[in-house]
C-alpha cells in the first residue's frame, strides 16, 4: 500500500480506506489458481456441516488462464467433493 501510495500521490490511508488494500499475498512459485481454489474449497468443508451431497452447482470463475490445457477446474473440484448432482462450469472472464 505504501507502494502504492508514492506512486499515485496519495496517502497510505487513502490506499486502506478506499481500497481495503492492508497486505499483498503472495503465491509459491508452485502455486496455481486451482491450487488456491481447492485451499478455499477445504476450508469450506472443514468448517461447514454442509452435505455437499445437496449442491446443485459448481462455478469456477477466473481469468481464462487455466493451470492446463483442455480441463475443467470445476470438475475437479466436484470429483474432490464427490459432489455428484452438482452441475460444474467455468467461467471465463479474461479481459472483462
Amino acid at each position: 500500500a505504501t507502494e502504492m501510495a508514492k506512486t499515485i500521490n496519495v496517502s497510505v490511508d487513502f490506499i486502506y480506506e478506499k481500497l481495503r488494500m492492508h497486505e499483498k499475498r503472495i503465491t509459491q512459485p508452485s502455486e496455481t489458481p486451482f491450487d488456491l481454489a481447492l485451499k478455499a474449497v477445504k476450508k469450506l468443508q472443514d468448517s461447514s456441516k454442509f452435505s455437499f451431497d445437496n449442491l446443485d452447482f459448481i462455478i469456477y470463475a477466473s481469468n481464462g488462464i487455466f493451470d492446463f490445457q483442455m480441463w475443467s477446474p470445476s470438475a475437479k473440484i466436484q470429483d474432490y467433493l464427490i459432489a455428484k448432482k452438482a452441475f460444474t462450469f467455468d467461467l471465463i472472464n479474461g479481459c472483462n
